[in-house]
């Protein structure tokens, strides 16, 4: 039998892989991916970074209009105040496949504009009347894994291949050709990362296809890397509806990009793969992979503060869900070399399989807050709880029936209530701020098995600040908040024993701001 190579039929065929990708990039879209558009770093302000980000029973500041628009009735003037952040993102990872471990660290550092805000207070005969703007930084997404091992259980090119299911063998006048329903199987046969065999289809293997990597030990190196924020413009107002009573409302546009972009290096660097004993001369492949997402959405904020007493006041807040337009670029790359110095490279075109533009809109949860807050002249202590169901998240498209990851969401995340509590010591000039915050993981109580491993992904926050008084009418604010978290990070999965990458993340902001009051 004759087999048609890489650039004839194949090529013929592009406007129908061309669909088929189309469809396949959909299952791209996660609960994970909606939970990272959706999570949020506390501490809005430098004032409201050094105390936790708490706020649910109002702040003075512009984090009211996050946390509590009705928080800006609570302000005795108007204010203009805006910060700048420094951010570090640092990741410990540990590489594990088989009886073999590796570690690795890295880490990522920004400077961005924190917040801007603008408080009106109006002239009022009574009561109290505030309107406001803001700007602020909701997420940050900046950060780096590295890692690199030894593999001798198995390779990427395994997961490359298909499936049954996934391919069909078609014939024409010039003979055997295969047709492929997955992007990455098409694109590594393109680049002999994969291969057709005549033997195992004459045979009738229900999967003729080998990988390039077939013996030994390969060492396996990648760099992921994550950058882009999540901002948002607030415009609301508060006002006293009765004593001691306040009422707020926002309207707010988060908007954001996101960049991902992950370079996969193989290298075969003990020569297993040298072309005798049934194995190819493969030497290294790179494959990268990578995609954008442009976010642009709208939710509104409605809150409610009460005086019980003269020092102790409640508050609630309700978010509704973000409805989130989502644009997204992706594009992926492989090149393949073997021993004699053939290069084989696919990807990066126009018109190549593995790239393309998807839109999607993307709901985000509810999101409930209630807080109590005790002040005094000379000390301020607040505690906040929030509710979220993540598993309430839901993807959307025309073209794209998204039942199948919307019940994974459905079953596989749940509601959690995250804490937030801080402090604040007044002088007579002198503010000192701390504050502490946990959120448990949002896919609950799962087993770390080798089928399937996990972490649990709960999240602690610590925070600590200072705030100066220069005279009535201008104050300065710095902040530090720092957050702890676990995940797992898999290169390639649906391979038996395919390794395993464990995270720890350490994530610190510092915002630095000034406020004049008028």
């Amino acid at each position: 039998m004759t087999i048609i190579k890489r650039y004839s039929c194949l090529m013929a065929l592009w406007l129908v892989i061309g669909f088929t990708q189309f469809s396949s990039v959909v299952f791209a879209q996660t609960g994970d991916d909606a939970l990272r558009f959706n999570q949020r770093f506390p501490g809005i302000t430098a004032a409201n970074a050094g105390i936790g980000g708490v706020g649910f029973a109002g702040v003075r500041d512009g984090a009211s209009l996050v946390l509590n628009p009705a928080g800006m009735g609570l302000v005795s003037s108007g204010m203009f105040s805006g910060s700048l952040a420094w951010g570090n993102a640092k990741n410990e990872a540990e590489y594990t496949v088989s009886d073999y471990s590796s570690t690795s660290e890295a880490s990522k550092s920004e400077f961005t504009i924190g917040d801007l805000t603008y408080l009106y207070k109006a002239p009022t005969s009574r009561g109290s009347l505030v309107f406001g703007a803001a700007f602020h930084q909701l997420n940050s997404w900046e950060r780096i894994l590295v890692f690199k091992g030894e593999n001798p259980v198995n390779s990427i090119t395994d997961f490359f291949m298909p499936v049954a299911g996934e391919f069909e063998i078609l014939e024409d006048s010039q003979g055997l050709y295969p047709d492929f329903s997955r992007s990455i199987s098409f694109i590594a046969y393109e680049t002999f990362a994969i291969d057709f065999d005549e033997n195992l289809y004459d045979n009738g293997d229900p999967v003729p296809f080998l990988p390039a990597v077939r013996a030994g030990t390969v060492q396996q190196a990648s760099r992921v890397e994550e950058s882009g924020k999540m901002r948002e413009f607030s415009f609301g107002a508060a006002y006293e509806a009765s004593k001691g009573v306040f009422l707020g409302v926002s309207v707010n546009i988060p908007y954001g990009t996101y960049r991902f972009l992950r370079v996969f290096d193989e290298d075969d660097i003990y020569d297993h793969n040298n072309g005798q004993n049934g194995t190819t001369d493969f030497d290294y492949l790179t494959y990268v992979d990578e995609f954008s997402s442009e976010i642009l959405g709208i939710n509104a904020r409605f809150g409610v503060i009460g005086y019980v007493t003269p020092a102790f006041r409640l508050g609630a807040n309700v978010e509704t869900p973000t409805s989130m337009s989502i644009e997204e670029s992706y594009s992926t790359r492989l090149s393949t070399v073997f021993d004699n110095g053939d290069t084989f490279e696919y990807g990066g075109g126009i018109e190549d399989e593995g790239q393309g533009v998807f839109k999607y809109t993307l709901t985000s949860p509810w999101r409930i807050g209630v807080g109590a807050a005790y002040e005094s002249p000379k000390f301020l202590a607040m505690f906040d709880v929030e509710w979220i169901d993540w598993s309430s998240m839901r993807y959307k498209s025309p073209s794209t029936n998204f039942s199948g990851v919307n019940a994974q969401i459905s079953n596989q995340l749940t509601a959690v209530f995250s804490t937030k509590v801080g402090f604040e010591y007044r002088f007579s000039k002198l503010d000192i701020r701390a504050g502490f915050g946990y959120t448990p993981d949002p896919h609950g109580d799962r087993a770390d098995t080798p089928a399937n491993p996990t972490v649990d992904e709960e999240r602690s926050y610590a925070s600590f600040g200072l705030g100066y008084k220069f005279n009535r009418m201008f104050r300065a604010d710095i902040g530090w908040i720092g957050e702890q978290y676990k995940e797992i990070y898999q290169p390639y999965t649906e391979v038996e024993g395919a390794p395993v990458v464990r995270e720890e993340h350490t994530r610190g902001r510092v915002l630095v701001g000034v406020s004049v009051l008028f």
